[in-house]
């Protein structure tokens, strides 16, 4: 169940407004507290949250990811931090944003934000996975993170704070259990992934030990998981009467920029059944 939004631009509002009626949405994630959607002893599962990307983005100024609009990536791990102060039992993540996060500043952006990961006792898998790899005919490359604490009993409660039983950098999927995926992890010169249904996609798989300093240089493969998932339905032909939104007068601009910032659904379900794989393991 969706207990609650934060968005920042109005015209998004007013669009998860019409599409999620009843749900609240809060304005400015850096003004967000547990509280304001639970009770302080209330327990939140998952965050979602594609954090700002023009300071990442090739196309934007790259100031990295201690700048003001991407750097709300630290506020997702302070509401991460007050959850687990408050219910002792600290959410998975979701986390999206463009590829140019994982090879920025030599890779120190990547670096900096599996340290966080890892310091709370995350493990992340993580993947760059195009809107083609789908079905798409347009590319619409990004980078999907999943962060959860490993050996718990499940996503859903009752979660292992022992940092001494997260992995070990650099360790592989099967290396940790997920036996029989060795040789579909990639290496990070490598453009492909041998046993992907898609082309040019990255994974990898990220942990840390209690004693993780910040920053540390550390050798990161790239990806998320496994190969994409089966049951995804095909990409629709586009309609020839399909009106553009470039024709379109009333909320243009607000209209191109929400699209610029919105993700294809069909992608969002491969992090997403990831999950459910991994919940289902831990609670057998």
């Amino acid at each position: 169940m969706t207990l609650a939004f934060c968005e920042i631009e109005d015209y998004c509002r007013k669009v998860l407004s019409q599409n999620f009626p009843n749900i609240p949405i809060f304005t400015d994630v850096r003004e967000l507290h547990p509280t304001d959607v639970i009770p302080r002893d209330g327990v939140i599962h998952l965050i979602t949250a594609g954090f700002p990307c023009q300071d990442l983005s090739v196309a934007g100024n790259q100031k990295g990811i201690q700048a003001d609009r991407s750097g709300l990536f630290f506020q997702i791990l302070r509401l991460s931090d007050e959850l687990y102060a408050y219910s002792r039992v600290r959410p998975s993540l979701l986390l999206e944003n463009v590829p140019n996060l994982l090879t920025g500043d030599g890779g120190d952006w990547a670096r900096t934000v599996y340290s966080e990961l890892a310091l709370r006792g995350y493990r992340c898998e993580w993947k760059i996975i195009s809107a083609s790899d789908v079905g798409a005919p347009h590319l619409r490359k990004r980078w999907w993170c999943i962060a959860y604490l490993p050996y718990s009993k499940s996503l859903h409660g009752n979660v292992s704070n022992d940092h001494s039983r997260v992995l070990m950098e650099g360790q592989s999927i099967s290396e940790s259990g997920d036996r029989g995926r060795e040789n579909d992890m990639a290496h990070t010169n490598e453009q492909g992934l041998e046993g992907s249904t898609g082309q040019g996609i990255q994974r990898g798989v990220y942990g840390s030990t209690r004693n993780s300093q910040r920053n540390s240089k550390r050798s990161i493969k790239p990806g998320l998981g496994r190969t994409l998932p089966d049951g995804l339905s095909p990409w629709m032909d586009e309609p020839a009467d399909l009106p553009r939104v470039t024709h379109e007068k009333k909320y243009r601009k607000q209209r191109l920029m929400s699209l610029g910032n919105s993700i294809v659904p069909a992608v969002a379900m491969i992090p997403l059944r990831r999950f459910k794989e991994i919940h289902e393991k831990q609670s057998a």
